[in-house]
């Protein structure tokens, strides 16, 4: 029973990591994005 409880706390820390780490990508991303989309825009007008 504290083996299996031990494995899945691991499994979940690891899983909330990876979401953790896969929103920062993509907010960092998504922030790219807009900044590059603002800056064509200011150019173009």
């Amino acid at each position: 029973m504290t083996t299996i409880d031990i494995n899945g706390l691991t499994k979940h820390n690891g899983d909330v990591e990876f979401t953790m780490g896969s929103g920062l990508f993509l907010a960092g991303t998504a922030v790219g994005v807009v900044y590059a989309y603002v800056r064509a825009r200011r150019r173009s007008a």
